[in-house]
């Protein structure tokens, strides 16, 4: 991409973004954009030593949908709505979903009542979706504080599960304990009955 074109992109997106409206516009024809936005992922960084796969598509209202697997099982999606502003402009709006429609859809209440992670994997998805589209390389950097943010606002259940882990652990030493103690006594009791039959 021609070093104009990538500046007048970065441009149109960074003035989108400042006057707190969703989504971007790039210079960038819609049919292209939506060939190009084919090719972005997710960062591999999310999902930790999970391995994942992304499928992408379009649909027919123009808009693209990543679908994220973990053993060919959908896990979420990320939705771009794409809408040409002129011939040679396009606006995407990135939004995050659970793998299906449904209203009840469990993935996405627990997006709902995790805002902070939500917004981490848009962020996230947003700045894949911008170094694509402009052509430089991925800066982890843009999303580092939603990163801190999600870590923060999931600090108290991740001590509950480490509470909860602790907690088995003990229960399962005190369990092996319990058996090492009755394996003893049994021992005992069959020595004395062997004294007692000789």
């Amino acid at each position: 991409m021609k070093f104009r074109a990538v500046f007048l992109a970065l441009a149109g997106a960074a003035l989108l973004a400042s006057c707190g409206e969703p989504g971007a516009v790039y210079q960038i024809p819609a049919k292209q954009m939506r060939q190009q936005l084919i090719a972005a992922k997710p960062p591999a960084i999310l999902f930790g030593s999970h391995a994942t796969s992304t499928r992408a598509y379009q649909r027919g209202d123009g808009s693209i949908v990543w679908t994220v697997s973990e053993d060919n099982e959908a896990l979420f999606r990320f939705i771009g709505t794409t809408e040409a502003v002129d011939d040679q402009s396009t606006k995407i709006v990135l939004s995050i979903a659970g793998p299906t429609d449904d209203a009840n859809d469990p993935v996405a209440k627990k997006f709902d009542d995790h805002p902070q992670i939500a917004k981490l994997y848009l962020r996230a998805m947003e700045e894949a979706i911008d170094s694509k589209l402009t052509g430089r390389t991925f800066d982890f950097s843009k999303f580092r504080g939603e990163m801190m943010a999600a870590a923060m606002a999931e600090m108290p259940e991740i001590q509950a599960q480490f509470d909860e882990a602790v907690a088995t652990g003990q229960s399962m030493e005190q369990s092996m304990r319990d058996a090492e103690r009755a394996q003893a006594d049994r021992e005992w009791e069959q020595s004395i009955e062997a004294q007692v039959v000789e």
